[in-house]
C-alpha cells in the first residue's frame, strides 16, 4: 500500500474501491483486505484508496469463485 501516486499507466484509468468491488464482485471490506495483503496494489488519495483498473485482472484470477458444491470425501472403512 503506497501513498504515493505510482506513474500513469498509458491507457488506464484510476477506479475507487467501490468501483473496484463492483467489477470484481468483491465487497469493499474484501478489497481493503487485498490492498493490505499487498495482493491489489493501491494508494491514498486524500481519505480514500484509488487502484489502476489494469490491477483488477491480476486479482480476478486470484479471486475466482469456486462454483458448485464441494464433492464429498470417502470414509476410509465403510464402503459408502
Amino acid at each position: 500500500m503506497e501513498n504515493k501516486q505510482p506513474a500513469k499507466k498509458s491507457g488506464d484509468k484510476l477506479i475507487s474501491l467501490a468501483e473496484a468491488g463492483r467489477e470484481l464482485g468483491l465487497h469493499r471490506t474484501r478489497i481493503l483486505q487485498l490492498i493490505n495483503d499487498k495482493i491489489l496494489p493501491a494508494f491514498k488519495v486524500g481519505r480514500a484508496y484509488a487502484v489502476w483498473r489494469s490491477d483488477l485482472d491480476r486479482v480476478r484470477v486470484r479471486t475466482a469463485p469456486k462454483v458448485g458444491r464441494p464433492p464429498k470425501t470417502m470414509k476410509k472403512g465403510n464402503g459408502k
